[in-house]
């Protein structure tokens, strides 16, 4: 139980980090690339003496891993935007409700079969990411409410791809260095936008973004090492521990969002959490 609850903490860290470098005035792309240097040289020290990077070059997942590596850090870009712009609790229910998209995806590509109970954990996922973004002033800005859904569809999208891979081209011990290369094609895809968009590499090196980039890289990298290692343990079954690690994750980030930055949260937000962690319950149930 040790490891998932060290997912859980490290999942709801990366949102709280995100708006502490809010506060700090960060740049979000700088601590980002930061981020995935961190997690890179994370995964590198934990593979073993005979997974190599250099065998990359000699596995069918290599194209499919760049597209995920990329499309890691254009998320975790908008992620970071939403948690500073719509809050903490609506990027939080979106990015864990994203889980629709590839069960949806499994159902449509590898003709699982749809319960009614999974029927309806989609059906309420849906309404509890637009109740739990709703504010009547947030109405009036496109923006805020469209960066949840982004990332709700994002997200899934993403989590899609990666079961695809999974599912084709991953054989057995291959996990890690699949994540690894993911990390390394992310922090090579945030320098090319730097260089792209002309910024400054300067920021890199001060103190404030080295200090935040590698927070985050730790509790990105941690977030995924310990909720596979929950997974490896085997103590319960990957369904429960799904759902413990989504609803505590959802839970701890209201409580943190609530506690420690004063989010506002209306009844129909309130009733969109209650649903969300019902959802999350009826979605697991049949992993």
């Amino acid at each position: 139980m040790i490891y998932l609850c060290l997912s859980i903490l490290s999942s709801t860290f990366i949102f709280l980090i995100f708006k502490y470098i809010e506060r700090f005035n960060q740049h979000l792309l700088y601590p980002i690339i930061i981020n995935y240097l961190t997690a890179f040289t994370l995964g590198v020290s934990l593979l073993s003496p005979n997974e190599k990077l250099s065998s990359i070059t000699q596995v069918q997942w290599l194209p499919i891993v760049s597209i995920i590596g990329v499309a890691f850090i254009v998320m975790f870009i908008l992620i970071g935007k939403s948690t500073q712009q719509a809050g903490i609790t609506p990027t939080t229910i979106a990015t864990k409700l994203s889980m629709v998209i590839p069960i949806c995806y499994s159902l449509l590509y590898f003709d699982e079969t749809l319960h009614l109970t999974k029927l309806v954990g989609i059906i309420m996922a849906c309404l509890a990411v637009i109740l739990t973004i709703y504010k009547k002033e947030r109405v009036r800005s496109l923006i805020l409410l469209l960066f949840p859904l982004i990332i709700f569809i994002g997200s899934g999208s993403v989590d899609s791809l990666i079961k695809y891979a999974q599912h084709y081209f991953l054989k057995d011990g291959q996990v890690e260095i699949f994540s690894t290369f993911t990390f390394l094609v992310a922090f090579i895809s945030g320098i090319l936008l730097m260089l792209i968009l002309r910024m400054s590499a300067q920021p890199l090196l001060r103190r404030n973004t080295i200090t935040f980039g590698i927070a985050l890289g730790i509790a990105n990298f941690g977030s995924l090492y310990f909720f596979l290692k929950t997974l490896n343990t085997e103590i319960l079954d990957s369904s429960v521990i799904f759902g413990v690690n989504n609803m505590g994750i959802v839970v701890l980030s209201v409580l943190f969002a609530k506690g420690f930055f004063k989010e506002k949260l209306n009844l129909l937000n309130w009733i969109g959490i209650i649903i969300s962690l019902i959802s999350i319950f009826l979605l697991t149930k049949e992993l």
